[in-house]
This record gives C-alpha cells, sequence and structure tokens, in this order.
C-alpha cells in the first residue's frame, strides 16, 4: 500500500519576504524584533529619506530571493514599506484589500464608501501607491488586517495593462461590497 504524502507547497519569494516581515515584527521561535529596520524601511517612502533605508532593504530583498536588482521595483519595495507601517498581516488566500477596506468601514460603510472609491479611480500604480499608505495607517489604526502577499500579486497584476487593473479593482470591490452575512466562495 502506497502512503500519500503531501506535496510541500512550492514558496514563492513573496511569502518569504513576508514571512520574513513578519518574524521582524513578531519575535518567536528564536527570532528577536526588529524595530530599527522597520522604522528605516519606513523612510523609503519619502524621497529625502530614502538614503537611510537603502541597505535594510536590499538584505531584505536579498535574504528573500529576489535580490537587489528590484531595488527600483515600486511593488517589491512597496510591501515592506506598508509593512513597517501596518504589521498585522493575515495568510487568508480570499482576504485582498477590499476585505482590509470593507473591514476598516464597518458600520460605517456610507461615509468610508468616498474613500474606497478614491482607490477605484485611481488609473496608475503609482497613484495608487501614494494612496494606499494612508488607507495602512488606518488599517493600523484601527487593528484591521492586510494579506501582504495578496497585496502584492494584486499590485503586480494591476501595473501590466488597464484592463488587468479594472480586474483587480472588481475583486476588491466584490470584497468590499460583499453583504457581511454573504458567504465568500471566492478562490485566490
Amino acid at each position: 500500500m502506497t502512503e500519500l504524502t503531501e506535496t510541500p507547497k512550492k514558496e514563492y519569494a513573496i511569502d518569504k519576504l513576508v514571512r520574513l516581515l513578519v518574524q521582524m515584527a513578531e519575535p518567536s521561535k528564536g527570532h528577536k524584533s526588529d524595530r530599527g529596520t522597520l522604522a528605516a524601511l519606513r523612510a523609503w517612502s519619502r524621497e529625502a529619506s530614502r538614503h537611510l533605508a537603502f541597505a535594510p532593504m536590499a538584505d531584505l530583498l536579498n535574504r528573500s530571493g529576489i535580490g537587489t536588482n528590484r531595488l527600483d521595483d515600486p511593488v517589491w519595495t512597496a510591501i515592506p514599506v506598508l509593512f513597517a507601517w501596518h504589521r498585522r498581516h493575515t495568510a487568508e488566500p480570499w482576504h485582498n484589500f477590499g476585505t482590509t477596506c470593507r473591514n476598516l468601514a464597518s458600520e460605517k460603510r456610507e461615509t468610508f464608501d468616498a474613500h474606497f472609491r478614491r482607490i477605484l479611480a485611481c488609473d496608475s500604480l503609482e497613484s495608487l501607491l501614494a494612496l494606499l499608505p494612508t488607507y495602512v495607517r488606518r488599517a493600523e489604526a484601527e487593528a484591521a488586517s492586510i494579506n501582504y502577499a495578496r497585496l502584492y500579486w494584486d499590485l503586480n497584476v494591476w501595473r501590466k495593462s488597464p484592463e488587468d487593473a479594472r480586474a483587480i479593482k472588481v475583486a476588491w470591490a466584490k470584497e468590499y461590497f460583499r453583504a457581511p452575512d454573504e458567504p465568500n466562495n471566492d478562490t485566490p
């Protein structure tokens, strides 16, 4: 009789990056918290202080297998910066940024709708990346989780073409406008 074994899941570079970020923020199993590196990563978002973040960003990208050739990639560098602002990651595969915004809106959906529409109105990756830190800091204040791996994949798709960006906007809108009791049967 043959024994069925589970095939190990391939760890993508983004999964390793997120795992390293979580280990940096939440010390466990011999890993110590590295608040200094997280503070330096936040400096990446400001051109005047970016020089402070080059070494920790390069080290993080190298350790996750991405390499320093991605230091000029706005999506690869956005994830560590956003995580440095808000360290509450969820690995739920269906949790996209629309879910995070729905959790931010909670009972005040009517007042938050205009904020969410600002995200949907972004016509370029650059305008979206300029807007995201505001919502990430708000998620930090309200303890709403973000799936950073999923956010990476969504941002990567967003930048491919306007049609791809529209598909991500629709996916986020489906999650945001989903009724609270409505079961989520979508797969990533």
